[in-house]
C-alpha cells in the first residue's frame, strides 16, 4: 500500500498480487487508486487519539505518584516522633 498524505486528502494506491494455484508465484498485480478525504479524517482522529490518551496517562502517573509520595510521608510522621524527630514504640515494635 502506498500512501500520500495532503492538507485535505489522502490518496492511497494500493496493489495485491494475484497468485498462481501453487501460491508460489505472483502472476499479476491488480491496483486500487483512492482519492479518499475519508482515509484523512480517520487519520487524524487516531491522531487525537493517540495524543489524547499519551496526555490521560501521564496524568494518571502523575497522580500516582503524589498519591505514594503522600503515603510515604504519612508513614513517615507517623513513625516518628513529632518533637525529637526519633523513631517511636511503633517503628521499633515493627523492626
Amino acid at each position: 500500500m502506498y500512501t500520500i498524505v495532503d492538507r485535505k486528502h489522502v490518496t492511497v494506491a494500493s496493489f495485491f498480487p494475484i497468485k498462481n494455484l501453487t501460491g508460489t508465484k505472483a502472476l499479476a498485480w491488480i491496483v486500487s487508486y483512492e482519492d479518499s478525504p475519508f482515509i484523512y479524517k480517520s487519520i487524524q482522529s487516531t491522531y487525537i487519539t493517540r495524543i489524547s490518551a499519551f496526555i490521560l496517562f501521564f496524568i494518571i502517573g502523575f497522580l500516582l505518584y503524589k498519591l505514594k509520595e503522600n503515603e510515604y510521608k504519612i508513614q513517615e510522621q507517623a513513625d516518628t516522633d513529632m518533637l525529637t524527630g526519633v523513631y517511636n514504640r511503633n517503628k521499633f515494635n515493627k523492626i
